[in-house]
C-alpha cells in the first residue's frame, strides 16, 4: 500500500519532523516539549518525582503542577495564580478546564472542608468484572496449619526494604514546602531486629547480612527515620499481609483511617 507519493520521486522518502499521535516516540516526544516548557517558565522539577513541578516566587507564592500523560491537575496557597498559569498554558498547548478536580486516573476524589477523601469502588468493580467475579460469594477456606519461623535478621531486611519508602517520601514533601523535623516513626513488632538496627557495633549476628541492609543505621543516624516497638495485635501493616478474624480487621482499618462513606 502506497502512502504519499510524489510523481516522478517515487523512489524517495519523506522525513517526519512531528510525531504524529500513536507512533511509539510521540509519548517521549510530548514529555520533552512539555518538561522544556515549564523549566523555562520559571518551574522546578521535584528530584524526588519527575511528574511534579514546583514554581516559587519572592512573595511566598507557591505553585505545584502534576503531570500524567497530557493531563495536568494543580494548586497551590494563591488562587490567582491558578488563573495565570491557565491563561499562559492556553497560549502554548490547546487545553480543555474541567474544573475541579473529582475523578483522576479511576480514582474518585471528594473534596470536603474537614478534608480530601480517595475512593476506589469503580476501579474496585472494573477489576472484578475483569475476571468475572462480580457475582461472587466470601466463602471460608481452611488454611495451612503449621508454625511460621521468623527471625530477627528476617525482620531487619523487610525494615531495609520498607524505610526506603518514607525516605524518598521525606524529600518529596521537602520539595513541597512540607519538610519534617522529627524523624518518620517505623515500627516494628520485633525487639531483636530494633536491637540490631539501633547498635552500629558489628557482630556475630549482623556479620552475615548483606552490607547494603546496613542502611538502616545510617538512617537512624541521620534522624530521618526511628524505630518504635509495637505488639504484633496492634501492627497495622498486618492488614495488608495476613488474614484477620472480623473484629481484628475492622480495628486495623479504623486505625489506617479508612473508613466507608457509602
Amino acid at each position: 500500500m502506497l502512502g504519499y507519493v510524489v510523481k516522478g520521486q517515487e523512489d524517495k522518502v519523506l522525513k517526519l519532523k512531528r510525531a504524529l499521535y500513536g507512533l511509539k516516540q510521540a509519548p517521549r516526544a510530548w514529555n520533552s516539549r512539555i518538561d522544556h516548557y515549564f523549566q523555562n517558565n520559571g518551574f522546578i522539577k521535584c528530584p524526588h518525582e519527575h511528574a511534579l513541578y514546583v514554581k516559587k516566587n519572592t512573595k511566598g507564592d507557591i505553585l505545584f503542577v502534576c503531570l500524567y500523560v497530557d493531563g495536568l491537575i494543580f494548586t497551590g496557597n494563591n488562587p490567582k495564580k491558578f488563573d495565570d498559569f491557565k491563561r499562559t498554558m492556553a497560549k502554548q498547548f490547546e487545553m480543555t478546564d474541567i474544573g475541579l478536580i473529582s475523578y483522576y486516573l479511576d480514582i474518585k476524589l471528594k473534596q470536603r472542608d474537614d478534608g480530601i477523601f480517595i475512593l476506589q469502588e469503580g476501579y474496585a468493580k472494573k477489576i472484578l468484572k475483569k475476571f468475572e467475579m462480580e457475582n461472587c460469594m466470601p466463602m471460608s477456606t481452611p488454611m495451612e496449619c503449621g508454625v511460621k519461623l521468623s527471625s530477627s535478621q528476617d525482620e531487619y531486611v523487610a525494615i531495609a526494604s520498607c524505610i526506603c519508602h518514607p525516605i524518598w517520601l521525606r524529600g518529596l514533601l521537602k520539595e513541597l514546602n512540607f519538610q519534617q523535623k522529627n524523624p518518620t516513626e517505623i515500627y516494628v513488632d520485633n525487639k531483636s531486629a530494633i536491637a540490631l538496627a539501633n547498635n552500629s557495633v558489628f557482630h556475630e549476628r549482623s556479620k552475615h547480612i548483606d552490607t547494603k541492609y546496613h542502611f538502616i543505621r545510617e538512617a537512624i543516624s541521620k534522624k530521618e527515620v526511628k524505630l518504635e516497638y509495637v505488639k504484633s495485635q496492634d501492627q497495622i501493616a498486618d492488614i495488608f499481609t495476613k488474614a484477620s478474624k472480623f473484629d481484628i480487621f475492622k480495628k486495623l482499618c479504623f486505625s489506617l483511617g479508612m473508613m466507608n462513606l457509602v
